[in-house]
């Protein structure tokens, strides 16, 4: 696995098309045992030729909307965790336009077959984590941040000020830290003052998700624009 490794997913065309939109063909073509390419088709051609023009694109790995949730993750983003599991740093980045398919892909649908890649990440390092119960191993913490980045200004996701306030919270490794108005600040690589919060099932990720984005969705109307979140695991 490279260093850097770009991956493209394709989600499936809509069932339902927008007024204006051609039918429901799609602009891209899959080679059957090909998962490094694919090939744009030119919808509209122009006067000069007689059919659509194609442009074939390479990539690390290419997953047409045929492939599930599991067999993205484990072509994808498992070789990434494993190497993070082996103390390497480990990221994973999803970009793409509203309704490209980012959500689902990290955050999953329920049921077992849709879940994830932040769920199926937690539940691979964690059992990682218990088959390795000897030694160094036996004292690993999984912990877990979620912030947004947005107009260069830093929020925390999972602050719960009520929380912070009684000292109540078993999962929040400092409650005394507090986010400033204009949020929080990055220094070598590191946003200060995150809250980290201890991890010991997946299901604890996904309430920590769930809040993540139900704050990230306030923060979003309160803003009125689009945002940048990301997730984090941490061993230590």
């Amino acid at each position: 696995m490279e260093n850097f490794s770009v991956v493209v997913r394709c989600r499936p065309v809509r069932e339902v098309s927008s007024v204006g939109v051609r039918g429901h063909q799609s602009c891209l073509e899959f080679e059957d045992g090909d998962e490094t390419s694919l090939t744009l088709i030119d919808m509209l051609p122009n006067e000069l030729s007689i059919s659509a023009s194609k442009e074939q694109f390479q990539f690390w790995h290419v997953a047409s909307p045929s492939v599930d949730q599991l067999a993205f993750y484990k072509k994808s983003v498992k070789p990434v965790v494993e190497k993070a599991l082996q103390g390497y740093n480990g990221t994973v980045i999803a970009f793409g336009p509203s309704g490209c398919g980012k959500t689902y892909t990290l955050s999953g649908i329920a049921g077992a077959s849709g879940k994830g890649v932040i769920e199926r990440a937690t539940e691979q390092i964690l059992n990682c984590i218990r088959r390795s119960r000897s030694g160094a191993a036996a004292n690993l913490v999984v912990l877990a941040s979620f912030c947004l980045i947005h107009r260069e200004v830093v929020s925390d996701l999972l602050l719960d000020r009520s929380d912070i306030a009684t000292g109540s919270s078993d999962s929040l490794l400092d409650s005394s830290v507090v986010e400033p108005k204009e949020g929080l600040e990055i220094a070598d690589g590191e946003v200060i003052g995150l809250s980290q919060h201890v991890i010991r099932t997946a299901r604890e990720v996904e309430a920590l998700v769930t809040k993540g984005n139900q704050n990230r969705c306030i923060t979003v109307e309160q803003r009125e624009t689009q945002d940048l979140s990301t997730f984090e695991d941490e061993d230590e």
